[in-house]
Order: structure tokens, then C-alpha cells, then sequence
């Protein structure tokens, strides 16, 4: 986290840049990092981190705003500008970009360390998968990927993985049994891409839905780099899910925006669309679909 970037220092930049428009990278970095008040080289790491990523544009010394990208929306309470879904789907789009993941393994992605990371996280059952510090993280990728493999392996990309995964979408962090344990859980991820998914429909069959919620978030069940990281775990550590069965993080965040009335489930007699199955702890079956309905997003 302090070489590639911190979400806060990114938002500042963002919203100084929203503002004012171009500004040379000297100023930029003096008024949102100053000197005797904050760590600059972070801000300056942040930076380069999101130039590369294709967040910020440099030119010379001047830094803008890659074209395209969301305003914030104001908040009316408090008057406030708050970083929206939109924003949050856009950092999200560029971290899973293939050009900015190629290759997966090995350090010459740019994004590529934190996507396969999530990718793992995601893979796992969330009851293994102890996010209250960094050794029992460490103890389960040891047990299920091949020494020739890593995700984290120190606790210091682990921290940093932490603070980004609960930023862009997949995670929160609890307090039980610590306090900054990490959930991970892709709800606000998935909620973000129902819209796209569904694309104006009131519902898709669930062999559509789940292929189009895979090519929005490729970190998902089936998704590019879900694939490839699967293809790679231990298979005496960890067994993937049966024939339309959806994995314990997916399944959770699909229950939980069925809760709170985003989607809903249909189990109708109908062979083309075929069966997924929600699955909970120990690959117990929680419920079962042939169609999933769109209720509507909300930010």
C-alpha cells in the first residue's frame, strides 16, 4: 500500500483534479499531500500507481483526469460530495482490465497482484478463510497453492490488499473476533454490476445472469481470473464446486441482495435455463434457481 497508492490520497487527487481541471504535478501533490502535514511520497506513489493504471493522465508535468470518469454525486444532508457507486465501478473496471493484469503471475502486472489475490480470497469458503490477521491467511494459501504460486505471502501486501479490497467493492471489516478483520464478501461489488447485467430486463435465466455478471467482475465463478487461479490450487486442500453449484462468497452476496430486496429467485420447470444452487456452509444447499429477478439497484 505505501509504494502503490492509498484509496484516501487517491480520492483527494481525484476530487482536486474534478475541481480544478489540469494542474502540473508539483502543485497537484503540494496541495492535496503538504509537505510537514503528510507523507508525500505516498501521494506521489498513488499517483504514479493510477497513471498507469489509466485513472490520471500525465503529459510533461501536467496531470488531468482520464476522460470519461463520473462526477461524485452531492450529498443532500450533508452537502457533501460522496464517492458513488459509479466512481467505485470505474477504479474497479480499471483494475481488472486485462492489459492492466497481463501476466497474472509474476510482477510485471500492474494490477495483477491484488486481482489474483481477490481471486483467491473468492475461491475460498469464507468460514476458512480467517481475515483477522495475516497468519492463518498465510497458513491456507500455503495448504492450498503450489510453492511456485502466491497471492500474499507477507503481511504487508496483506495489509495493503485489506484496505483495497473493502474499497472497491469486495469486502468490509469486522470488528469480532478484532477489530479491522476483513469479510470478504462481493455484495457491494455485485450490486454495482447488476444494472449492466440485467441491461434493462426485469429478469434473466440464471445460465445468463451468471454469465454476464462473470465478464463484468472476472474475479467472480467462472470468471477469467477465477479460472486461472482455480486452475492452480491444490486439489487435496480445496475442492471447486459441483455442476451449477454457485461458491460460498458468491452465494452470499446474492442472499444478501435478495434480503434487501435487489433481486429475487425463481425456480420454474425449464430445461434451457438450467439449475444454480446457493450453497452455505460445508456446501450445504441453500436455495436453488432457474431465474433471477431484478427488483431494482440502489446506491
Amino acid at each position: 500500500m505505501p509504494s502503490d497508492g492509498m484509496p484516501n490520497v487517491l480520492v483527494a487527487l481525484y476530487r482536486y483534479l474534478l475541481a480544478t481541471g489540469p494542474t502540473p504535478a508539483t502543485k497537484l501533490i503540494d496541495v492535496c499531500a503538504p509537505d510537514g502535514v503528510c507523507r508525500q511520497d505516498r501521494a506521489k506513489a498513488t499517483l504514479n500507481t493510477w497513471t498507469k493504471l489509466g485513472f490520471f493522465e500525465r503529459e510533461d508535468d501536467t496531470v488531468r483526469l482520464a476522460p470519461g470518469l463520473p462526477a461524485p454525486v452531492r450529498d443532500r444532508k450533508t452537502g457533501e460530495d460522496e464517492l458513488r457507486p459509479a466512481l467505485r465501478q470505474t477504479l474497479r473496471e480499471l483494475v481488472l482490465r486485462a492489459d492492466n493484469n497481463e501476466p497474472l503471475w509474476g510482477p510485471e502486472g500492474r494490477a495483477a497482484d491484488f486481482t489474483r489475490g481477490l481471486a483467491w480470497c473468492l475461491a475460498m469458503d469464507p468460514l476458512r478463510l480467517h481475515g483477522n490477521g495475516y497468519d492463518p491467511v498465510n497458513r491456507l494459501e500455503l495448504d492450498t497453492l503450489p510453492t511456485d504460486r502466491e497471492v500474499f505471502r507477507n503481511d504487508t501486501r496483506w495489509n495493503g490488499f485489506k484496505v483495497w479490497t473493502v474499497f472497491l467493492g469486495f469486502g468490509w471489516l469486522a470488528r469480532f473476533p478484532k477489530a479491522g478483520t476483513l469479510v470478504v464478501d462481493p455484495t457491494p461489488a455485485v450490486r454495482d454490476a447488476l444494472s449492466d447485467v440485467f441491461a434493462g430486463a426485469a429478469e434473466a435465466t440464471q445460465r445468463d445472469f451468471f454469465a454476464r455478471l462473470r465478464e463484468q467482475l472476472p474475479v467472480l465463478d467462472g470468471g477469467t481470473y477465477r479460472t486461472d487461479v482455480e486452475s492452480k490450487l491444490t486439489r487435496t486442500a480445496w475442492q471447486p464446486p459441483g455442476t451449477g453449484q454457485v461458491s460460498a462468497s458468491l452465494s452470499l452476496a446474492l442472499l444478501r441482495l435478495r434480503n434487501e430486496g435487489v433481486i429475487e429467485f425463481a425456480d420454474r420447470a425449464d430445461p434451457a435455463a438450467g439449475r444454480a444452487v446457493l450453497t452455505g456452509r460445508g456446501g450445504r444447499v441453500l436455495t436453488a434457481a432457474s431465474h433471477v429477478l431484478f427488483a431494482g439497484g440502489r446506491s
